[in-house]
C-alpha cells in the first residue's frame, strides 16, 4: 500500500478502482461522500493562527500528541486494501497542512508519502498544455 496526498479539484482525476481517498480536513466540501480521518486535520485553533510558522509550531504540537502507527493502522483499515490519497483543500504548490502530515510520517515512519501527480490537462484554443 502506497500513501499520496492531493487536493479536492484533482479527485475527479484519481482512478477510485486504484486509490482510497480520504479527506484530512476540518470540513470536505459539501459534494465529497468518501472517508474523512480528522484525527490528522487542524483543530480551529491551529486553522486560525495568524501566520505559517506559528501555523505549523501549532500543528506539529497536535502531531506530536498521536501515535503515528496507530494513524497508518487507522488509514489502512479504511483503504481496503488500495493505495491512500490523502486530501486536503490546497494546490499541491501552496502551503497546506497534508505537507506537514507527509513530513511527519515519512520522519516517524520512514515512509515516502509524496504528492500524487495528475494527469490535469488545459486546453487553450489549438493547444494542450500539462499543469503537472
Amino acid at each position: 500500500m502506497n500513501i499520496y496526498t492531493s487536493y479536492f479539484a484533482n479527485l475527479k482525476n484519481i482512478d477510485k478502482s486504484k486509490y482510497k481517498a480520504i479527506a484530512i480536513c476540518l470540513k470536505s466540501p459539501h459534494w465529497f461522500n468518501g472517508s474523512e480521518y480528522q484525527v490528522i486535520a487542524p483543530t480551529r485553533k491551529t486553522f486560525h493562527q495568524k501566520n505559517d510558522e506559528d501555523y505549523i509550531t501549532s500543528f506539529n504540537n497536535q502531531l506530536k500528541l498521536l501515535n503515528p502507527e496507530t494513524v497508518i493502522n487507522d488509514l489502512k483499515r479504511v483503504s481496503t486494501d488500495k493505495d491512500i490519497v490523502l486530501l486536503c483543500y490546497e494546490k499541491p504548490s501552496d502551503f497546506c497542512h497534508r505537507h506537514l502530515v507527509a513530513n511527519w510520517l515519512n520522519k516517524e515512519l520512514d515512509l515516502n508519502i509524496k504528492e500524487l501527480q495528475s494527469n490535469f490537462k488545459v486546453k487553450r484554443k489549438d493547444e494542450t498544455i500539462s499543469l503537472f
